[in-house]
């Protein structure tokens, strides 16, 4: 692949005072304008928060975790009163912000993430919904006579130009024992899944998926809408081949620029692509879909009297995930769900979607969420201005030391779950657009590649938590929402917290609805309901002892009695054991494979005693 021979320089996002891609200098006097006194909670929190994926903050731009701000309302309007500061020192996407403004509080937004905050920023400092649509429209219209061609078919049933929807592309692998080559896609579809096992057609070779020499991939669906004949799809003809090609020519590159980021060759995520051939991340687009993102990008940044300029670049980099060659097709389906959250790698198949259509997809979106916004607030900046509602900084979580003692009136945080997502790895498809990269040092993470194990992940939790307690009103409550499926993961928070010197004042489940992501559908192992863990200041210190054995089976038989025969589901019933040793003061005794286990056992018949599993 052709390296730009353009300089890629990125854009100056910073908006001091209310966001900065560094340490945000602002925060103490933004603060000196808040309540020196707290006052207690309000009203009370139900057992359950049930909050969906489906609002129009949630569309507006993907990220790797996110808490609906729905769910994320009922804590600010217990713990709170109009006008108090709530702060999030992880905040990932800025969901907190989001429920805090729309509240009529305050928010400062810390994240070690330039990716994090830039998204946090776009979400709490909106565009005027119109003027978006309007400006997108220029930026459409300035770029649609070079990359329209790029999107169009020939209809197969009338002949008329059709916009292409997406192509579905598919690894393409060579056979070490006959020399012969073969698409995936022609030997590996079966009727429900991917085929684990496939067969060489040239010989009798047959071998898992991982054990064949892999080639280039080639397109081999085209998927598409034809305005007299409707959606219809039909494989690549020789025009949409050479189309293919053709993005790859006519020297684009050598006028238009783009990132040539490195991608590391080590890492717990991010290095499996390596394996597939990628070692930068503009390797991880199309040639065609590389050219239309970077001449999209190039156009916003170049385009002159663009007043939602920031918000179009956060539709870019909403538009980025789908847009990559990380995104998934499912045959069976005929779908394309977009990437498996959390990871990185190049699917067998995957569908390279029209850029342009997907641009405008999240504009609408994000001028959607900017509408409901001012609707539900009333005003058309959250009834805020943005210098006056919320300050957005990039900095570690365990370096408060720009917020002042005893500010902050409330805080409620999505830190990182142990190993669970390696935000530095994974947010570098978008951090090389932005010109700016995570401090990988500073990363509260489990990571084999960082070195860093439970031991470490406690202590840089420890560390924030602690700045927490400090910034902290009196009487002031820290609410962390929380899940993992190990004991030793969840051990590991509850020495933070103790560390930090809070007790446990209240545990409520966290029900996000049905939409799952595809590794929580698909994991054996994969937890589903998150708790929220609210804490307070402790008044004396009480050794944490580990829950016995038999208390976690009596728990067990309890949750278990009235199901009557119905199978409660162990997930949520693992959720709910969590939160009730929590609750009791006792040490997590547990992960959910062990769950299962005890699990197991408290539904056998005639065992009311601790002891061994018999020997199978």
């Amino acid at each position: 692949m052709a390296h730009s021979k353009t300089r890629y320089d990125p854009p100056q996002l910073d908006s001091p005072p209310v966001y900065t891609t560094g340490a945000n200098g602002s925060l103490a006097a933004f603060l000196a304008r808040s309540r020196r006194r707290r006052r207690g909670a309000v009203g009370e929190l139900p057992e359950e928060i049930v909050a969906s994926k489906t609002s129009a903050s949630y569309r507006a731009h993907t990220y790797h975790t996110k808490v609906p701000p729905e769910g994320i309302a009922p804590f600010i309007e217990r713990y709170t009163r109009p006008g108090d500061v709530v702060l999030d020192p992880f905040c990932g996407s800025g969901m907190t912000g989001v429920a805090a403004l729309t509240a009529g509080r305050r928010a400062v937004l810390i994240d070690l993430s330039p990716a994090a905050t830039f998204i946090a920023a776009s979400y709490c400092i909106p565009a005027d919904p119109d003027r978006l649509r309007r400006e997108a429209a220029r930026v459409l219209e300035a770029v649609r006579l070079e990359l329209g061609p790029l999107y169009t078919t020939q209809c197969r049933r009338c002949g008329r130009p059709a916009d292409v929807r997406f192509t579905v592309w598919s690894e393409r692998c060579g056979c070490p024992e006959c020399g012969g080559d073969f698409s995936l896609w022609d030997v590996a579809r079966g009727e429900r899944r991917v085929k684990g096992i496939v067969a060489c057609p040239h010989c009798d070779r047959s071998a898992p998926r991982g054990k064949w020499e892999l080639l280039e991939s080639v397109p081999v669906l085209v998927k598409y809408t034809c305005p007299d004949c409707g959606k219809l799809e039909a494989p690549p003809d020789a025009a949409d081949i050479e189309m293919t090609f053709l993005a790859d020519g006519e020297g684009w590159d050598e006028v238009i620029p783009f990132p040539r980021t490195p991608i590391p060759a080590r890492g717990d995520e991010i290095a499996r692509v390596h394996n597939q051939g990628i070692h930068r991340v503009d390797q991880l687009f199309t040639r065609r879909n590389l050219r239309a993102i970077a001449t999209l990008w190039h156009t916003v940044a170049s385009l002159p009297e663009l007043a939602c300029r920031r918000q179009l670049f956060f539709c870019l980099t909403g538009s980025m995930p789908r847009a990559s060659r990380t995104n998934k097709y499912i045959p069976a389906l005929g779908i394309a769900p977009g990437p498996i959250l959390g990871t990185m790698y190049i699917p067998g198949f995957h569908p390279e979607l029209n850029v342009l259509a997907l641009f405008e997809r999240k504009v609408a979106d994000a001028a959607s969420y900017y509408a409901t916004v001012a609707e539900s607030s009333g005003g058309p900046l959250f009834g805020w201005r943005p210098a006056d509602a919320v300050r957005v900084s990039t900095q570690s979580a365990t370096d408060l030391s720009n917020i002042p003692d005893h500010s902050i009136d409330y805080v409620f945080t999505d830190p990182p779950f142990g190993s669970n997502i390696a935000y530095s790895e994974l947010n570098l498809l978008w951090e090389a657009w932005l010109g700016t990269r995570t401090q990988v040092a500073d990363e509260a993470v489990v990571s084999r590649t960082q070195g860093k194990g439970v031991d470490d992940y406690e202590s840089m939790i420890a560390a924030a938590f602690r700045q927490v307690r400090r910034v902290l009103k009196r009487g002031g409550r820290f609410s962390i929402v929380f899940h993992n499926a190990s004991g030793e993961v969840w051990r590991a928070l509850q020495g933070a917290i103790d560390d930090a010197a809070f007790a446990i004042d209240s545990v409520v489940v966290f029900d996000k609805g049905p939409n799952q992501s595809f590794k929580q559908f698909t994991t054996q192992g994969a937890v589903t309901h998150d708790l929220v863990v609210t804490c307070k200041r402790r008044s004396r210190r009480a050794a944490l002892r580990l829950a016995p054995e038999t208390d976690v089976l009596a728990f067990l038989r309890k949750a278990l009695q009235p199901s009557r025969g119905k199978q409660p589901d162990a997930r949520k019933l693992y959720s709910a054991a969590i939160a009730h040793f929590l609750r009791e003061g006792l040490r997590v005794p547990f992960g959910f494979a062990e769950f299962r286990r005890l699990l197991a056992r408290a539904r056998r018949p005639g065992t009311h005693a601790p002891g061994r599993e018999p020997e199978s």
